[in-house]
């Protein structure tokens, strides 16, 4: 090896949430620089919190992960009950640890199956693999499925829920609603068992990583709400302390902060860190499953976090299950709110799917939120991510640039960065708890066609396919024509579509002709036009959902999608003239394609 400089560039990291990108420098034999590059905006949603009341907190908080939103919602809520004085006990805290459950399985069966596994098996992307392994694949959507439907009846809807407050929920489920779910998730329990069976099955490399592990701890159980911090390096401390051992500092590089052990470095929080520090709190089939995979009681090889992860998603279902058998209703929904606030403040921390979410808050005496501090997983991870990417490339000198690259990217995903969370995200929307809970994805089955309007709605002229579907929604309210809005989450609109007569899908898409075209195609083959990519969490969109469809057999009977070419996608901007125009004549032909009015109609 020469002593020339020699500098590995990733613009973007495939197969994670948001924008990201990787540089590595090397100089002969000596990494000089690993550099993580989140470059999506920082989009100061602590800032926005600052003056609304404690009350819209866990509303607001739900926006910043599509993905992860109870994880948000939890700790917003716990912090807030922290600085008001109140104590959310009984069935109202097995109800948030099922609901927890839920975005566990959904969240950790997406990563496992769709982002992750195509490493272990040799294959680019998760549409190559549903190909030649459809069975896997198909097990992963179950599971997502099974946890989709817990959040569902616990919190609303499936995406950013919005029946969880201050003090408890505002509406309980009934026994039978719960009961109800038993038969599928004692399904996804099996699946979830053949899943760490599945993945300890892989080829892992031989490493092992000197981390230190920071997760809560629970003297009873294994910890997704509740605990006291505790580190491999003998660090305990109660959760509003957080602040006197870890920090975060501003890399230059990146537009996310970076926490650290003060003094210390890096650290790690996730499914390895949770495991490591609480293996002996597992129920009997999770622990069972972990043993029959072989793993030791402290796992460090990053590589085998995907074999936690399964481990987690048996316990997440076991405790699910668990938590059902012995509810019994409360006699209300929330506990009382206090009429005066102190002004005081409050921190807590929960379990998110990726590791160790942080809220502090400070109230006035009116209620309203003076100031929030929010630290998501992957900020804490992301120092440690590069520390991984050091010792990886100082050991892979030799190889070329593409064989780097490659695996680079795939030890970027051993952690499954969440990067909009660590940018801090936020869709500032508030939105209120309908009176029920909504149908399930069988009974929507019963409506014959079904319009989805794709996008993000901060994200100007990206809002268009949302724009389009809310107007048809109030126009054809009272119809059997069924609607759904928001980013697109495969595993979502593989649900909501499959078996369906028809469906039409609206989205916002780019192939350099001028703002406000509109271009229309009827899908019949496997994949679309790359314009059609779609704009969707974890890089999974539009394009991979239908050619997901096809290998698995879930496509509708007739697809159409209607693209508005954008112009500005800009956080914050408004839709531009053009693609509001496009918006209108879109609406109106879509209208008088659907018909007239029929019979009554769900939303989604």
């Amino acid at each position: 090896m020469t002593e020339s400089e020699r500098t590995i560039t990733v613009d973007y990291l495939a197969r994670v949430e948001g924008e990201g990108s990787l540089r590595v420098r090397l100089r002969g034999e000596t990494v000089e620089d690993v550099e993580l590059r989140i470059f999506e905006p920082p989009r100061f949603f602590e800032a926005f919190l600052r003056g609304r009341s404690y009350l819209e907190a866990p509303d607001i908080t739900a926006r910043i992960c599509g993905i992860c939103p109870v994880a948000y919602q939890m700790s917003s809520a716990h912090a807030l009950e922290r600085a008001l004085g109140v104590t959310v006990g009984g069935a109202l805290r097995d109800l948030r640890r099922i609901l927890y459950c839920g975005e566990w399985v959904e969240s950790h069966a997406l990563h496992i199956y769709l982002l992750h596994a195509p490493d272990f098996l040799g294959y680019s992307d998760a549409v190559r693999l549903a190909k030649d392994h459809p069975d896997a694949v198909r097990r992963g959507l179950a599971l997502k499925k099974a946890g989709n439907h817990l959040m569902q009846v616990l919190g609303g809807r499936e995406i950013h829920p919005i029946n969880v407050r201050v003090g408890g929920f505002y509406r309980a489920p009934s026994r039978a609603e719960l009961d109800a779910l038993r038969p599928e998730l004692e399904q996804a329990l099996e699946i979830a068992e053949e899943t760490v069976r599945f993945t300890a099955g892989f080829d892992f490399p031989e490493i092992e990583e000197d981390y230190e592990f920071v997760a809560l701890r629970h003297p009873d159980e294994y910890p997704m709400n509740e605990g006291e911090v505790v580190s491999s390096h003998g660090v305990r401390l109660p959760m509003d302390r957080f602040e006197e051992v870890f920090e975060e500092v501003q890399a230059p590089y990146s537009n996310a902060l970076q926490s650290v052990h003060k003094g210390e470095g890096s650290y790690l929080v996730g499914p390895l860190a949770r495991y490591a520090l609480n293996s002996d709190r597992l129920p009997p089939r999770a622990r069972t499953a972990a043993r029959a995979a072989g793993l030791a009681p402290v796992e460090r090889n990053p590589y085998r976090s995907i074999v936690v992860r399964s481990v987690e998603v048996v316990l997440a279902l076991e405790e699910a299950l668990r938590l059902i058998d012995r509810y019994r209703p409360p006699d209300a929904p929330c506990v009382p709110l206090p009429a005066t606030f102190p002004a005081t403040g409050a921190a807590w921390i929960t379990e998110a799917p990726r590791g160790m979410l942080y809220h502090r808050y400070r109230l006035r005496a009116d209620g309203l939120i003076e100031e929030a501090k929010i630290v998501a997983p992957t900020s804490q991870n992301q120092k440690r991510i590069e520390d991984d990417l050091r010792h990886l490339v100082g050991k892979s000198l030799r190889w070329d640039d593409a064989a780097l690259t490659t695996a680079c990217e795939r030890a970027v995903r051993n952690h499954d960065p969440c990067i909009s969370c660590a940018t801090h995200f936020l869709t500032l929307e508030v939105e209120r708890i309908p009176e029920g809970t909504g149908e399930s994805p069988e009974a929507n089955r019963a409506a014959p066609t079904l319009v989805v309007g794709l996008g993000q709605e901060d994200r100007g002229d990206d809002r268009a396919g949302i724009e389009v579907v809310r107007v048809l929604r109030r126009r054809f309210r009272g119809t059997e024509v069924e609607f759904l809005e928001g980013p697109a989450d495969v595993a979502l609109l593989l649900d909501r579509w499959s078996g369906r007569e028809r469906t039409i899908v609206v989205d916002a898409v780019r192939s350099g002709r001028p703002a406000g075209t509109i271009q229309v195609l009827e899908v019949l083959g496997d994949r679309l036009p790359p314009t059609y990519g779609g704009s969707s969490t974890h890089g999974l969109g539009l394009a991979e959902a239908v050619a997901l469809g096809r290998a698995l057999d879930r496509m509708p009977r007739h697809l159409t999608i209607w693209g508005i070419e954008v112009g500005t996608i800009r956080i914050g901007s408004p839709p531009s003239g053009p693609v509001l125009r496009a918006v209108e004549d879109v609406t109106d032909r879509l209208a008088r394609e659907l018909g007239g009015p029929r019979r009554a109609a769900r939303e989604t």
